[in-house]
């Protein structure tokens, strides 16, 4: 094979890798835009979720309020009735 040849097939592969890379580029980039989309269409949902969150701990504290204060009204019973 000639030098003329060589440098041709050379020449050759690295345009083909060169438009490789670019399409490369270009899905990468498609894959950012649409992740950053996806970040900022879930901010909704976090917040939601947070929310939910703050509701259940608000629910949990409620329940050892009322438990609490079932106990209490129960031994008070039991006091005041003499059960043993």
């Amino acid at each position: 094979m000639s030098d003329d040849q060589q440098l041709e097939r050379i020449f050759g592969k690295l345009d083909d890798l060169s438009k490789g890379q670019a399409d490369l580029d270009s899905k990468l980039g498609v894959i950012g835009e649409r992740l950053g989309a996806h970040i900022e269409g879930s901010k909704d949902y976090r917040d939601k979720v947070d929310a939910h969150d703050r509701s259940i701990q608000r629910i949990k504290g409620a329940g050892w309020v009322i438990s609490f204060l079932w106990g209490a009204l129960l031994t008070a019973l039991g006091i005041k009735y003499g059960v043993k």
